[in-house]
């Protein structure tokens, strides 16, 4: 019996099914042991591994975000860029020779970076295939060179750190904003849709965003006068019209803006809604017409009058303040304005009657109309902003808590050195036993500590022969 062969009987008798174990000993759908994708593992062929190495992966978070991932490259990679002869992929990406490629590409080539989360195993980016351990002069401990995709739009698993990081620079605004006695309002501005394409409708709401921030010379004054400063987020839903709604059906997006007012002159924007409504109708008409080609009806033009753009209120229609940036910092599909990271939970739909582009992958099998939908919004996003801030904001806030360094809800980066390098693998190793935390503290304790701790480490899952082998312990990077 061969090796693979083994490995299968022996996970199998321990799980039941085709889970990984701790290590990471296991078997994919298409029955390759993943320990010959492991460096390490070479040096494990003839050996079993104990019972207490299995694991039992039954988050919740991590299954919904890795199926999303997964069905995302599986969508992607069922498509051809010549399923889509409108897309001008030339303009689109440069860094492509597309002149001379005269083969066929898949979406998933056309998204590399999507590719870095090709398993749950963390990987590297680094040419060297090594992670640096860090150590910051606060005594923190981090990891420098995992391959992360960074897709607010398409990576369901690394979104929410990302937008993490948008909340805290959010908040350091928002912070901001009071101090200097001015008052965050939002305002949430929408376009027509009815099933276009969702490229268009990016396009004309960019372009009617430029036309209403600086081009009606009527209106330009106000908002120079009244607003100091604002904060964007373009959030994308879509309505696929399997379920009866209210809303116009097809995709919609919409800009939700924080509006930094001075304080004394909330009346004045207050008064202005109206005037501001009008000119933003004004000029999604103008370039849907010129984008689209056709005309809006008049029915749909008096529903943009009355919601297509909107302040936010309370009950007794008072101008409502934004206390802080759990909203703006939500994550189609998911909400992570309580919580973060591996406690953060898929909830329901962010619209009452739309769906969130994840939504459309949350099934075990996909269905072909969900699979041309994402690829349709994986190609409008690429390359488009999810967050916005107005010129000069963010340093006039960073100048302000330079000065007041206790204020920021943001610590200052700190100087770090490294402690050391390990291979991926040796970390794939430690992030199945749940041990990442563990070797984030003894980092700061220097390079002796972090080898020590490996080979204790090793020595408690029951492979101490790691410790002899250099691809599985720490070293000192060269100079």
């Amino acid at each position: 019996m061969g090796i693979v062969s083994k490995m299968k009987r022996r996970v199998s008798e321990f799980t039941g099914s085709i889970r990984r174990n701790k290590l990471g000993l296991g078997i994919f759908n298409g029955g390759e042991a993943w320990y010959l994708r492991n460096g390490l593992g070479f040096f494990l062929k003839d050996k079993f591994l104990p019972n207490k190495l299995i694991s039992n992966y039954n988050e919740i978070f991590r299954q919904n975000a890795w199926l999303i991932h997964a069905n995302a490259k599986k969508a992607l990679a069922s498509r051809s860029t010549d399923d889509f002869p409108f897309v001008d992929f030339e303009r689109i990406d440069h860094r492509r020779e597309w002149n001379l490629w005269r083969e066929t590409v898949n979406l998933l080539d056309y998204f590399p970076n999507l590719k870095y989360s090709d398993s749950k195993l963390p990987t590297t980016c680094n040419p060297d295939g090594t992670i640096k351990l860090m150590s910051s002069s606060k005594k923190k401990g981090r990891f420098a060179g995992l391959a992360r995709s960074n897709s607010i739009w398409l990576d369901a698993v690394e979104a929410p750190k990302r937008l993490y990081r948008y909340r805290l620079r959010i908040q350091n605004c928002i912070d901001w904003t009071y101090k200097q006695d001015y008052v965050p309002i939002m305002m949430t501005l929408t376009i027509y849709h009815q099933w276009h394409d969702l490229r268009n409708l990016l396009e004309i709401l960019t372009k009617a965003w430029n036309e209403f921030t600086a081009n009606d010379k009527k209106r330009r004054g106000i908002w120079n006068d009244i607003v100091k400063g604002w904060i964007r987020r373009l959030e994308i839903t879509i309505n696929d019209g399997t379920e009866e709604v209210t809303s116009n059906k097809g995709w919609h997006p919409h800009f939700h803006t924080i509006l930094l007012i001075p304080k004394h002159r909330l009346q004045e924007l207050s008064d202005a809604e109206q005037e501001w409504r009008d000119a933003w109708v004004k000029a999604v008409c103008k370039y849907f017409e010129k984008v689209e080609g056709e005309v809006i009806g008049e029915g749909y033009v008096n529903a943009l009058r009355r919601h297509g753009l909107l302040f936010s209120r309370d009950r007794k229609g008072n101008l409502r303040p934004v206390k802080d940036s759990k909203y703006m910092a939500k994550i189609m599909g998911y909400d992570n304005a309580a919580v973060f990271g591996g406690d953060t939970e898929l909830t329901t739909n962010t619209l009452k009657d739309s769906k969130t582009p994840f939504d459309l992958l949350l099934f075990p099998e996909l269905s072909a109309n969900n699979i041309d939908l994402f690829c349709e919004y994986a190609l409008a996003t690429k390359g488009v902003q999810a967050f916005r801030f107005s010129k000069d904001l963010e340093k006039k806030v960073n100048e302000y808590y330079a000065a007041h360094p206790k204020q920021s809800a943001m610590s200052p980066c700190p100087t770090e050195t490294v402690v050391a390098a390990i291979s991926h693998e040796a970390y794939q190793i430690v992030y199945q036993n749940f041990k990442v935390e563990e070797l984030k503290a003894k980092i700061s304790e220097g390079y002796d500590a972090v080898c020590n701790w490996f080979k204790q480490t090793f020595t408690e899952l029951g492979c101490p022969e790691l410790c002899e082998i250099p691809l599985a312990m720490p070293f000192k990077p060269p100079d």
